[in-house]
């Protein structure tokens, strides 16, 4: 895997299940483990689950993308 500059970096996840983990979810969750500069963002109502190890650098929305979208604006 290509390591990331020291530069912060934010990897934004929008509702990704489980039926293909292996190409966003799981990457994201071992990006965010090995760089201290990576935040997660999680928006998924039905699976905002964080990782032990990943909790003090993700942040995760149990809601519909769209109400987490416009409580953002």
């Amino acid at each position: 895997m290509q390591q990331l500059n020291k530069a912060n970096t934010v990897l934004l996840e929008l509702g990704v299940g489980f039926n293909t983990p292996t190409i966003i979810k799981y990457p994201f969750e071992n990006i965010t483990v090995k760089s201290e500069n990576t935040t997660l963002v999680r928006i998924n109502k039905d699976y905002p689950k964080v990782s032990k190890v990943n909790a003090d650098n993700t942040i995760a929305f149990e809601k519909d993308i769209s109400l987490v979208i416009q409580d953002l604006l």
